[in-house]
């Protein structure tokens, strides 16, 4: 079961924060953004996934995304980081002549957890026993 909790970055700032493997991590990407912005782009690290939502009409994906009032910029990350701030994420503001309005950074840290008990009491913690729920 999947968890979803929202952030809310700011312009022109970086943020950090801790993540768990295997939630959701939900950005408004028009709470933080500067007046006057008319469009958005998003670029993150390799280990860091990330979906726009709703998902955006057909565009170049080197072009900058149209903001509207409802986008949110869904983030996840399949693994736990190896290091603190290891991974990261930027939203670029833009305004109408495509002009850099600000940029919003977040450093991510993500953590894995995990219960693991002797499921089957045979006096051995395994990590993926069948039986785990």
């Amino acid at each position: 079961m999947a968890h979803n909790r929202t952030l809310g970055l700011y312009c022109d700032q970086t943020i950090s924060v801790v993540y768990v493997v295997g939630s959701d991590l939900l950005i408004n990407s028009n709470r933080c953004a500067p007046p006057g912005t008319d469009f958005f782009s998003v670029k993150c690290t390799p280990n860091v996934q990330y979906i726009i939502s709703p998902p955006p009409q057909e565009t170049s994906h080197l072009s900058p995304l149209p903001l509207s009032g409802d986008s949110m910029i869904i983030v996840r990350m399949s693994h736990a980081s190896d290091t603190e701030n290891e991974s990261k994420l930027s939203v670029r503001y833009y305004g109408s002549d495509k002009k850099v309005l600000g940029t919003a950074r977040l450093y991510l840290t993500a953590l894995e957890i995990s219960l693991d008990v002797d499921a089957d009491r045979d006096g051995v913690v395994e990590r993926n026993n069948p039986n785990k729920v």
